[in-house]
This record gives C-alpha cells, sequence and structure tokens, in this order.
C-alpha cells in the first residue's frame, strides 16, 4: 500500500470544502458504491446508495446549501479508516454522521457506508 488512507481522506474532504471537484472525481473510484442511511437503521428510514455520478451530483446538491465537512476524529488501518465528522450548512444548521470508507490500490474510495443519525430536518 503506497498512501496513507487517513491522508487520502482529508485529501477528499479538503478538496470539497474548497469545491474543488475534479480533485474529489479523481480521488473516488469508479466503480465507487456508498450506502448512506439517514436516521436510525432500526426505524426502516431512507437509505440511499449512489454510484459515482450519484456521490458527485449529491456533492454539487449540497453544496448549493453552503456544505463544509469538519472530520472529528479519523482512525485508519491498511486500505480503510473510519470517520465521525460533522457537516454543517450555510444557513447553521448541522448534522453529525459517521463513515467507514474503504480505498483501492490506487487510494480512490471505492466503498463508503455513512450513517447520518438524525435525518436532515432534525439537525441542530
Amino acid at each position: 500500500m503506497a498512501y496513507d488512507p487517513v491522508i487520502q481522506w482529508g485529501r477528499i474532504v479538503a478538496a470539497g470544502n474548497e469545491r474543488d471537484w475534479a480533485t474529489v472525481e479523481a480521488l473516488i473510484a469508479d466503480d465507487y458504491h456508498e450506502v448512506l442511511v439517514m436516521g436510525d437503521l432500526a426505524s426502516g428510514t431512507p437509505t440511499y446508495q449512489n454510484d459515482k455520478a450519484g456521490f458527485m451530483a449529491k456533492c454539487r446538491w449540497a453544496e448549493k446549501r453552503g456544505w463544509q465537512v469538519h472530520p472529528k476524529s479519523v482512525t485508519g488501518l491498511a486500505d480503510a479508516l473510519v470517520t465521525t465528522f460533522e457537516d454543517t450548512f450555510g444557513d447553521g444548521s448541522s448534522q453529525l454522521a459517521y463513515a467507514i470508507v474503504r480505498f483501492n490500490d490506487r487510494g480512490q474510495a471505492v466503498q463508503v457506508y455513512a450513517t447520518v443519525p438524525v435525518l436532515a430536518a432534525g439537525a441542530t
């Protein structure tokens, strides 16, 4: 492994916060798969799945809301990491989330499993 997943994640977050979508896209694998759960897993709340194109579209949509990602903790091992982070938005709202991210041998994010425990409408 010629890369550190924590550094790669930091590059993705920084590029997204700076709206450098070309860098974000380069750091996301073509066979990317994301599962995003909004709310409590046990209550049947919405679950979304995205490929690379869907992920990039979601980022551009969130950009319009003034979205920024603020990592709170990141721990990596081998080709994966676990992170907690806070999403903030231009209207002053925020939401806490956590994710497991796996990278391919080129240092691109290939799988993300993320949960936002509170629905965005109920965020602080």
